[in-house]
């Protein structure tokens, strides 16, 4: 009788174990935190934008880039968008097939499983 005690109280132990760490949750997921980067390399037809992606909102980025208008001053994936990966850190986006001698917006953004969210608005007019 004794050793089944024993047993019992084991199983107990573990079962509150067991029980206690499972409990531990991840934190909820937020938007992640994105600033742009200045417009460089700027031609008629192209321009090289970009942003850093600082916190990914505690949960995988499914993706990052630019999105850009030249109509919509606060352009989002809406619009015009490149896709430069899934990670956290600094990145370039080429943007091509821009219209000579045209005003366009751009600003970065990171999108996971809570939204999407961006950076500042830049800016820039293409060569003619």
């Amino acid at each position: 009788m004794k050793n089944s005690m024993k047993i019992f109280v084991f199983i107990l132990i573990g079962f509150g174990i067991t029980m206690a760490t499972s409990c531990k949750k991840d934190p909820d997921p937020v938007l992640p935190t994105v600033t742009t980067s200045d417009i460089t390399s700027i031609t008629s037809s192209s321009a090289n934008g970009g942003g850093d992606v600082t916190f990914n909102g505690n949960v995988d980025l499914s993706a990052r880039g630019v999105c850009y208008s030249n109509s919509n001053a606060s352009p989002t994936i809406n619009d015009n968008k490149t896709t430069d990966g899934t990670s956290t850190g600094s990145y370039v986006s080429k943007i091509t097939g821009l219209i000579p001698g045209t005003h366009y917006y751009v600003r970065a953004y990171a999108t996971n499983e809570a939204g999407t969210s961006y950076g500042a608005v830049k800016e820039f007019d293409t060569n003619m």
